[in-house]
């Protein structure tokens, strides 16, 4: 549970980092620190619900498949979470890129967390 959570504020912290302005290509929009830690448990909440899913289906497939299905189905969370979050907007692109850097920074702490 506490690695949940870590994960979590990790995340947050990240997606307001690439909401800052110093990452001018990224077109992210950010009102309050609520909006980001309610978009943190939004987006991995669905990918905890819809990743094994897909995991089972897709048991035979390759890494590489399924990091692309991991990737798209994180975007989908970003911009499903723009939709219902006020003060949070993404547009599809900065959904990809941010999915992108999530997945490495999360892929780097589940493997830290698992050595413990």
């Amino acid at each position: 549970m506490v690695t949940v959570l870590i994960s979590w504020l990790i995340s947050a912290l990240i997606i307001w980092v690439l909401a800052r302005p110093f990452v001018p290509f990224l077109n992210i929009t950010l009102e309050g620190i609520v909006a980001i830690i309610i978009v943190a448990i939004v987006v991995g909440l669905i990918s905890a619900f819809i990743v094994p899913v897909v995991k089972r289906m897709f048991k035979k497939a390759k890494p590489l498949i399924f990091l692309i299905i991991s990737l798209v189905i994180d975007a989908a969370a970003l911009l499903v979470a723009s939709l219902f979050i006020s003060g949070f907007s993404i547009s599809f692109i900065s959904a990809i890129i941010v999915a992108a850097i999530l997945a490495v920074f999360n892929a780097g702490f589940g493997a830290f967390a698992s050595k413990k």
